[in-house]
């Protein structure tokens, strides 16, 4: 470790006086004396402190951050960044990152709670996208948790920072969210004009396959309300997108589709003629 310092006190001056980047020292550091960025990063953000150089220590807390963010040590990063609070969308971001492992393993009250920590501090800090991906992750939860008027208003908000800033996909997509939960309340009428809305904003932004998905969404829709023919027509409609594509995942679950709706369709009418 002495031979790290050593190394690394000579690598600092020389980059002090050439103004090289910090990351030019993770891997510099790294011939023939240690095998680990991080370790290299960690022993100049010391030298830095050191020296009071606080902009390039600034940069070695960033860097060895995002190095925690590879190895998934979110709960590390978040604690670096927070001994560091000039760096708040950083902050912000460990807070996302650890509501996604904790959405991924089920934990859905902490997962929210990290997601509105996350928000929040975009909000102090004027940050409207970072706002609107967190807003729609916690609309995304909240549903899970059957907490359905909290989960629209949370995708409401997303689509309104959306759409403010001309956001258009990113809308379709918060479009969709909020048909979901129109259907998860089984609010079938709702549900079909968030979809529609979807529709038209992903065709007319040219993104076949948003395309494609909200019509199934507009198909499914349609079933749902027992209007088997405009389900079959939607249906068709994704499925000649699919193939366009050459999604065959997609063509597969169209057909698939419009197989339950015809079938659905020759029930219905042998229950009229009996």
């Amino acid at each position: 470790m002495k031979n790290a310092w050593r190394y690394i006190g000579k690598g600092a001056t020389s980059l002090h006086r050439r103004r090289c980047s910090i990351a030019s020292v993770g891997f510099t550091g790294a011939k023939g004396v240690c095998s680990s960025r991080a370790i290299c990063i960690r022993l100049a953000e010391e030298i830095y402190r050191r020296q009071g150089d606080g902009d390039r220590r600034a940069s070695a807390v960033v860097a060895l951050g995002h190095i925690y963010q590879e190895q998934a040590r979110f709960d590390l990063a978040l604690t670096l960044y927070q001994q560091h609070p000039s760096h708040p969308a950083e902050i912000a971001t460990q807070f996302d990152n650890i509501g996604n492992v904790q959405l991924y393993r089920g934990q859905l009250d902490s997962a929210l709670t990290a997601y509105r920590r996350a928000l929040d501090i975009y909000a102090r800090h004027d940050h409207p996208r970072g706002r609107a991906v967190q807003a729609s992750k916690m609309g995304q939860v909240l549903s899970k948790l059957g907490r359905f008027e909290e989960a629209l208003q949370a995708h409401r908000d997303a689509l309104g920072l959306y759409r403010e800033f001309d956001l258009y996909m990113e809308g379709g997509a918060e479009l969709d969210f909020i048909g979901r939960v129109y259907v998860a309340q089984d609010r079938l009428p709702e549900a079909l004009e968030a979809f529609q809305d979807a529709l038209h904003v992903f065709t007319q932004a040219g993104s076949r396959q948003g395309e494609a998905a909200q019509l199934d969404n507009v198909g499914n829709t349609y079933f749902e309300r027992g209007e088997l023919d405009k389900a079959l027509k939607a249906f068709g409609d994704a499925l000649h997108v699919f193939r366009l594509l050459g999604h065959r995942r997609g063509e597969a679950q169209s057909l698939g589709n419009m197989g339950c709706c015809t079938g659905a369709r020759v029930r219905r009418w042998r229950y009229l003629i009996i």
